[in-house]
Parts: structure tokens; sequence; C-alpha cells
């Protein structure tokens, strides 16, 4: 301890006991002052530490659900569209089956740009046209005729059977 120390305080060393105990008092109180404003500041930090990390967990959590949706979405539009090729759509309903095939290559191609919500939002389109393709073609006279079996088929009440004249 030094003199310039005891004189804040109010006091001098006079050699007593009692002098030193109060400075060693004071001094204490001090330093528990300080510690206490350090934890303070410790916890505070920590706090807007633990927030900003509460907040960056609820944030990338948002931000993670859009790549899965839409790779979700453009798996469930390929789907319908190799669905809507099965049913002959490329014959039967072209505008809708191109349409589909061109709104799922600009989903993936928006998905490789990270614009998720535009991609599900394309893959979604894709998908209900490739639907209604698939229903179109499945509904086409076209298809119904090629599903007549072949022995009715060469039955023709005029000519007879298999095109043959009377």
């Amino acid at each position: 301890m030094t003199k310039s120390t005891t004189r804040e305080y109010g006091c001098f060393l006079s050699g007593t006991k009692l002098d030193s105990l109060r400075v060693r008092a004071l001094l204490l109180r001090e330093r528990v002052v300080e510690d206490r404003q350090a934890v303070e500041h410790l916890f505070m930090s920590r706090t807007r530490w633990s927030g900003a990390i509460l907040s960056l967990l609820v944030l990338t959590s948002f931000f993670g659900c859009g790549p899965i949706t839409s790779t979700t979405a453009i798996a469930e539009a390929t789907v319908a569209i190799h669905g809507a090729k099965e049913a002959n759509a490329p014959k039967f309903a072209a505008y809708e089956y191109a349409s589909a095939v061109e709104y799922l290559r600009k989903a993936t191609e928006e998905e490789g740009y990270a614009q998720y919500q535009a991609a599900i939002d394309l893959a979604r389109k894709a998908r209900d046209l490739a639907e209604k393709a698939a229903e179109l073609s499945m509904g086409s006279p076209a298809i119904q005729r090629d599903s007549v079996p072949d022995r009715l088929e060469k039955h023709d009440p005029i000519r007879g059977v298999s095109g043959e004249s009377l």
C-alpha cells in the first residue's frame, strides 16, 4: 500500500492496525464493485450474445426450409412429368406437357441461383401442368380408340369382318 492509495481514502499510515484495516476494507469494497461491474458486463454481453445466437438459429431454420421445400417440389414435378409422358401427353396434350417441362427446367435453374421461393412456385406450376396434361391425354378420344380390343375394331357392319366387302 502506498501513501497515495491511502490518501484517496482519507486516512494516513500512522502505523495503527485500525488504519490499515480501514484501507483494506475500502480497497476490498472497490475491488468488489469492480468485480460486480465486470460480472454484470460479462452477463450482459453473454445475454446479448445468446440473444444474437438464438436469433441466428431461428433465421437459419427459416432459410433451411427453402432448399428442402424446393427440392421436394421439383421432385414432385419430375414425377408428375414422367407420369404425363407415360400417358402419351407429348402427343395428346402437347401444350401442357411442354409447358410443364419448361417450368421444371426454370425451377431447377432458379434453385441453382438460390431463389428457393421462385423455384417452389415454378415447380408447383410444372406439377399442376403435368397433372393436367396427363388428365387430358387420358381423356383423349384417340386414347379411347387405342384401348378398344382388336377384334371389335376389325368388325365393320357395312363391309363385314376385317373390311371384307359383301
